[in-house]
């Protein structure tokens, strides 16, 4: 059998690409192999066709071979629909509906965090430099007695006490607030106008203690901000029904965005101007034969959910197969959305870095003179842009002829 199924991939493979047989054909394996073992717990024709298949003789090795090879072919040009399925292009119009509210409060939602991370930055900054200031002005003041203050020795353990605090909030990932900054700032303050100059070293070690819980406290209120700005980038102004739609709407704004082109407009024409032997060539397929392995994974995951969870439950004996799919199978297809959504992002970077790449390229093709300035080449890609929507009659390019 491994020799009939090598001949069967080595006489197809210099017709058919890397991209299919990684992106197409192993999922249809995989989900035949998937599909076969299910159906040898319930049928004994499909058990028997099991015990076959390491047989050197089974007749049917080629036919099945040729057949799996057929389905990943006519399921590859597929996954394109597929795909604007998951990221909602092509949703019936009353689950698009359902859907886009809950991504419009995820975006709300993300605003109010990216904005209460950068106010808690903002906080942390004011609290050191305040501190510092006040710090700064106790210790230029000579010892002299404070009122109602008590023994310089108790506000040297007060002053102590408060900083360890502190600390052990800040290392232990808790946010603090003004007041306790305060609070620590005031101790330290008060102990520093009331002892001897002798102290000042371990003051000094005090004040270090609680600038670095400062700075840490900073550290973590820069990482929280950092980390809601990237989710907030990954939620653009227009937000579509699904994450996968939202990803692909926040990366294909880039040329928009950079260059004021249309995505749907320029990338088509920049994959043209690629050569084959090209680095980019090979990359942009590795991205997009990923991609189309986990929508067609997630297909065939869910026909093989709806598929085998009545039949198991009408034809098995025992329940535990039913329970397995039950569970397993969500499982494993929350697994490939998400793998879905990555490999959105990994296409659409190589995608962007494309279309800095060759953008230029297409230009040359269509006998236009690449720009010197980038404001120059956004009015030439907003006219193309309004060309091909049908708008903008009245704007005209300067066409360059070709050599002769």
């Amino acid at each position: 059998m491994p020799g009939i199924f090598g001949q069967v991939l080595s006489a197809f493979k210099g017709i058919l690409s890397n991209a299919f047989w990684f992106g197409a054909f192993l999922p249809v394996v995989v989900f035949a192999a998937v599909n076969l073992l299910l159906a040898a717990q319930v049928f004994d024709a499909a058990s028997d066709l099991l015990k076959k298949i390491p047989d050197k003789k089974w007749n049917w090795a080629i036919p099945a071979v040729l057949g799996l090879i057929v389905a990943a072919y006519v399921l590859g040009p597929m996954v394109r629909l597929f795909r604007a399925v998951f990221d909602g292009r092509r949703l019936p119009n009353w689950m698009f509906r359902r859907l886009l509210p809950l991504h419009v409060i995820r975006r709300d939602l993300a605003d109010a965090d990216l904005r209460a991370a950068n106010l808690w930055q903002d906080l942390v900054s004011e609290w050191q430099r305040r501190a510092q200031t006040n710090l700064s002005a106790a210790k230029d003041i000579r010892p002299r007695p404070v009122p109602g203050a008590g023994d310089a020795g108790s506000l040297l353990t007060d002053a102590f006490r408060r900083v360890g605090r502190l600390q052990r909030r800040v290392r232990a990932g808790r946010s603090i607030n003004e007041a306790e900054v305060f609070r620590v700032e005031t101790a330290l303050a008060s102990a520093r106008r009331s002892i001897s100059p002798a102290i000042d070293p371990i003051l000094d070690g005090l004040e270090q203690s609680f600038f670095q819980a400062l700075a840490y406290q900073a550290v973590m209120a820069g990482s929280h901000a950092a980390r809601r700005l990237d989710r907030k980038r990954r939620l653009p102004p227009q937000v579509q029904a699904t994450s996968m739609g939202n990803v692909r709407q926040y990366l294909e704004n880039y040329a928009n965005d950079v260059y004021h082109a249309d995505f749907d407009f320029l990338w088509p024409r920049v994959q043209a101007v690629i050569g084959e032997t090209d680095a980019m060539a090979k990359r942009i397929e590795a991205a997009r034969s990923l991609a189309d392995f986990a929508v067609l994974s997630i297909l065939l995951t869910i026909v093989t959910i709806l598929v085998w969870l009545p039949v198991l439950a009408m034809l098995d004996s025992t329940p535990w197969r039913f329970l397995l799919v039950g569970i397993l199978g969500p499982a494993v297809g929350w697994v490939f959305f998400n793998l879905i959504v990555e490999s959105q992002i990994s296409l659409g970077e190589v995608a962007q870095i494309a279309i800095d790449r060759f953008r230029f390229e297409v230009l040359k093709t269509l006998h236009i003179k690449p720009p010197s300035t980038l404001s120059a080449e956004r009015q030439i890609w907003r006219t193309l842009r309004d060309a091909a929507r049908g708008e903008g009659a009245d704007a005209d390019i300067a066409w360059t002829l070709p050599p002769q």
